[in-house]
């Protein structure tokens, strides 16, 4: 979950405001999670993790409930859920080139 003070929050959130455009790199991402699973997504944000050097893929939705749909609980995510998400993504950079 996406605390206030994170930039991914941040960024959203002036999305959400009209005063920043969706990533349109992840459009096409976001379009088939919306689709597939019946949500709103509302912003997407990959970055690498300094500390430890691996990828984070963040998909930030409308309110929690949406959320909990990739939860098996409050505190664990669906792995079978990460992992379709993961794979089409790693399919739309292979389309991208």
């Amino acid at each position: 979950m996406v605390h206030w003070t994170d930039e991914e929050y941040k960024e959203t959130k002036l999305i959400k405001q009209g005063k920043k455009s969706f990533d349109p790199k992840f459009l096409d991402l976001a379009n088939w999670i919306n689709e597939k699973f019946d949500v709103k997504v509302l912003n997407i944000d990959f970055k690498i993790i300094k500390q430890n050097g691996l990828p984070r893929l963040s998909i930030i939705f409308e309110n929690a409930e949406e959320e909990f749909i990739f939860r098996d609980d409050p505190f664990e995510f669906n792995q079978e859920k990460q992992k379709i998400v993961t794979q089409k993504y790693l399919e739309t950079l292979k389309n991208k080139k």
